[in-house]
């Protein structure tokens, strides 16, 4: 009985340790394949090859590095594109110069193409999104106060509805690539041969 007992305790102390290991045997490396296979936009994976250039030069150990540096990747995209295609304080500030009245402010979405160039890409975005998110502000009078805190309610909605979602990455997106990206760059025997790790971890407990 005390030989069994041993051995199994034996077994389940050496499964107990192999799953342990394993966690340390991965490594994680992107590929340019691997981001065809995962993001179909061409412009979104070309985004994340540019700010992910760290996971595809070398592996990275442990999985949880390679998630909080796919996160930063994540986060360096978005915020480039919301730098791009977003309406910053200098243009909320030229809006509302333009809505001045003699007797306050009122904005018209006319005065859009005064401040973006609707010739680029990035200024038509910044009009069309801004005539999606804002179109109710149009002939409203407003204080200055006002019209400025109603224009930047209108620029965060585009950045958070429009930009991240179109020229970015949404947080559903995020939690869906972050999952596959990280399956797909999995590298060593616990993702070349599951099925034995399987068996050496709960096969052998």
């Amino acid at each position: 009985m005390k030989i069994i007992q041993s051995t199994g305790l034996l077994l389940f102390s050496l499964a107990f340790g192999i799953f342990l290991a394993s966690f340390f045997l991965e490594a994680y490396q992107l590929s340019n394949d691997i981001l065809a296979e995962k993001i179909s936009n061409p412009e979104k994976r070309a985004l994340l090859a540019k700010h992910g250039a760290n996971l595809m030069e070398q592996p990275t150990g442990l999985n949880f590095r390679f998630i909080a540096a796919l996160d930063a990747a994540f986060a360096a995209a978005n915020a480039e594109q919301a730098a791009r295609y977003g309406i910053h304080q200098e243009a909320i500030a030229k809006l509302v110069e333009l809505s001045k009245t003699e007797s306050g402010y009122t904005f018209q979405l006319a005065s859009l193409e005064e401040v973006f160039d609707p010739a680029t890409e990035e200024g038509a975005f910044r009009i069309s999104k801004f005539k999606d998110f804002g179109s109710w502000l149009d002939g409203q009078s407003r204080d200055e106060a006002s019209l400025r805190n109603d224009l930047s309610t209108v620029a965060e909605n585009m950045r958070k509805y429009a930009i991240l979602s179109e020229k970015g990455f949404p947080d559903y997106e995020i939690k869906s690539l972050r999952f596959g990206l990280t399956k797909a760059a999995s590298q060593g025997p616990v993702s070349s041969s599951s099925g034995l790790m399987l068996f050496l971890t709960y096969g052998l407990a």
